[in-house]
């Protein structure tokens, strides 16, 4: 059980950092098994119940894009049947959920079962995750372009790039993000494109990890849930504007190669 205060900082922690290309899933289970003593299964799991603090949050502030998108799900099935011409936006995040499910859910799986890793070398992992996501995202600057319509195919990339982000330490939306600016996309689109698709990800996600019983739903696990979403209400709208503005791929491989570091210590 988290007591009050490990609640109220991975809580922080998630909301601020789910925003931003530098994996708040990294981040937390750091925190959980640097400073609060945490094994590496229970804080990875930890810190996946808290991306449903920041999913409410995403939620209510893309509300619009939600309620011009639910309408057109069932017309989109119908012509998915009928073989006729279908949103390409849903299309696009209906593609990218399915992929993102089917690589994403073995490794959250596997990972969230990681009891035999000691917290060293968990640490040391997230490391080489946090460079490898800093590396991706310094190669996608170069692919920055003006496109805004979501294409089939482009689904299954970042659909490829959010199961990966399964990983403690492969930033969701650093990884998703990157891979839809390398195919030519807008920031503004790529950012918004990351985090409607995520929605269905995070909600997937958190049904296996209640399903599975990873996660003990107790007072200090919904106390670090609610602190998740206070927070990353409040914050999402500056920092999504700073990650767009900000390159946060120094960050990263600072943050990386000190986590490979204290491993070895």
């Amino acid at each position: 059980m988290l007591s009050l205060m490990e609640a109220i900082v991975v809580g922080l922690i998630q909301g601020m950092a789910e925003w931003l290309p530098v994996s708040s899933e990294g981040l937390v289970s750091l925190v959980l098994i640097n400073v609060f003593g945490r094994s590496p299964g229970e804080a990875i799991s930890l810190s996946i119940w808290l991306h449903g603090g920041t999913l409410a949050a995403a939620t209510v502030y893309f509300r619009t894009e939600l309620m011009r998108i639910l309408p057109g799900i069932p017309p989109y099935f119908k012509a998915l049947f009928m073989k006729e011409k279908k949103d390409p936006l849903i299309d696009f995040l209906a593609v990218a959920t399915v992929i993102s499910g089917a690589i994403g859910a073995p490794l959250l799986l596997y990972v969230s079962g990681l009891s035999s890793f000691s917290g060293s070398i968990m640490t040391g992992v997230i490391g080489i995750l946090l460079i490898i996501t800093g590396l991706l995202q310094r190669k996608a600057k170069n692919g920055l372009g003006g496109r805004h319509d979501p294409k089939f195919d482009d689904g299954v990339i970042a659909g490829v790039a959010q199961g990966l982000a399964a990983l403690p330490g492969v930033s969701r939306s650093g990884f998703t993000i990157s891979a839809l600016l390398l195919r030519g996309y807008s920031a503004s689109t790529a950012i918004e494109l990351s985090f409607l698709m995520s929605i269905p990800a995070v909600m997937i996600a958190m049904v296996g990890i209640m399903a599975t019983g990873s996660i003990e739903v107790d007072q200090g696990a919904l106390v670090a849930l609610l602190c998740a979403f206070v927070s990353g209400y409040i914050t999402i709208s500056l920092f999504l504007k700073l990650a767009a503005k900000i390159d946060f791929s120094t960050f990263c491989i600072a943050l990386g190669l000190l986590s490979i570091l204290a491993a070895g210590v």
